[in-house]
């Protein structure tokens, strides 16, 4: 498997699948062949578990692979259409996900900033300032602050306390790190992702639980629309998470 790269791809799970697929229609991984294991792959490719195991499962639903508890994950006997054009469906794959990942934001996130503004310490107050400061002088230059939006989400999360909620925000982070790739990839993303956070901040510097609430549901609607325009719409080409 010494063909592998690391992967730097903002779709990362798309970009796994699709490095797969190549080797398979160049003959480098063969039909019978065990592909390594999970965590193995995931070194090689220099990317989470979560990541690989989303692109084995896609490979699977696609009849690539054939995945068994105990032996792996085996690659099946295939015709040339089928190493061909399989990507093609990635994105509404994709799409859907991010649908699902959206609905358990608004299920958990607004609780999380209540509950933020509850229980927030005077160093979590001023690590979301500071994120924020940081946001801003990066949008007003034009660039997309992705790293201070997965940061600010988490500092959130942290001023509650709750570590559990730290592990299961950190599984969400995984799964919406390509989408934030993509959702901030705009000058006007960018902005109104800031005054979303500006917003969320002031709720909970100001331990206003309800406000604080109300301000994560509305900035996590408003990055849903900015995606996928008003609901009951088609989604957009370039639909990611938030």
């Amino acid at each position: 498997m010494e063909h592998l790269t690391p992967v730097r791809h903002s779709r990362i799970y798309e970009e796994i699948a699709s490095q797969l697929i190549r080797m398979m229609r160049e003959g480098e991984i063969k039909p019978g062949d065990l592909l390594p294991p999970e965590r193995e792959l995931a070194s090689m490719l220099g990317v989470s578990r979560v990541s690989v195991r989303d692109a084995i499962r896609y490979l699977e639903a696609k009849g690539i692979v054939q995945v068994r508890q105990g032996e792996g994950t085996r690659v099946r006997a295939l015709d040339a259409a089928t190493l061909v054009k399989p990507l093609e469906t990635l994105l509404e794959v994709r799409k859907e996900l991010v649908r699902h990942l959206f609905d358990l934001r608004r299920m958990i996130e607004p609780e999380f900033a209540a509950e933020a503004a509850r229980r927030a310490m005077p160093e979590h107050l001023k690590a979301l300032e500071e994120i924020i400061e940081r946001q801003r002088a990066r949008t007003e230059r034009g660039e997309f602050p992705i790293e201070e939006d997965e940061a600010f989400h988490h500092t959130v999360v942290k001023a509650t306390g709750n570590p559990m909620a730290l592990e299961v925000s950190a599984l969400l982070a995984e799964y919406l790190r390509s989408g934030r790739d993509l959702s901030l990839q705009s000058p006007e993303r960018a902005r109104r992702s800031l005054e979303g956070h500006q917003a969320i901040f002031q709720a909970i510097a100001e331990g206003n639980a309800d406000a604080a609430r109300n301000a994560m549901r509305r900035h996590i609607e408003e990055v849903e629309s900015l995606l996928f325009g008003p609901k009951g719409k088609a989604p957009r080409e370039d639909s990611g998470g938030g």
